[in-house]
């Protein structure tokens, strides 16, 4: 069975709550993400139990795919131990995981300790027999677009 996956991580210079108020504002998506450039659901939040439809434009790639996705985990910003962290996820749940070739889950967290910069992390790991078809390095390049879109997003609404 194969497992793959894609990271991506930075330190955002703007408060927790602006990086997710961005982050899970699905609506506004367009005007910022040059990755994930639509989402697509019945609700304006991604809360856990709704199923969202994602349009994906690779980088380089004038294309568009879509993948469904449910969300599993929706945890808007909280304290732990004098840090403040937010968290979304989602598992993939179109065709090729409905008969178990391709399981992916995907998970967005934010960090913020007093003082300190956001810390933006995301990954999402790929398992299953199908798994070695993804186009893992197109995946990886659309989260380092994100990934720096979300920062520069997140900083020019505070300056």
């Amino acid at each position: 069975m194969s497992r793959i996956q894609a990271t991506a991580e930075c330190e955002i210079s703007a408060p927790i709550d602006k990086v997710w108020e961005i982050m899970v504002g699905i609506g506004n998506y367009p005007l910022w993400n040059p990755f994930v450039i639509r989402i697509e659901s019945n609700t304006s939040e991604p809360v856990e139990g709704v199923m969202m439809d994602f349009t994906v434009r690779f980088p380089g790639d004038n294309n568009t795919t879509h993948s469904k996705e449910l969300v599993t985990n929706f945890q808007p910003p909280y304290e732990n131990n004098g840090e403040i962290i937010a968290e979304w996820e989602y598992d993939y749940a179109s065709f090729m995981a409905k008969i178990g070739m391709i399981k992916a889950t995907r998970i967005q967290r934010l960090s913020q300790k007093v003082g300190k910069p956001t810390k933006y992390f995301s990954q999402a790991v790929f398992n299953g027999g199908g798994a070695g078809f993804v186009p893992i390095e197109k995946v990886q390049a659309g989260f380092d677009a994100q990934t720096t879109a979300l920062k520069k997003a997140a900083e020019e609404s505070v300056n």
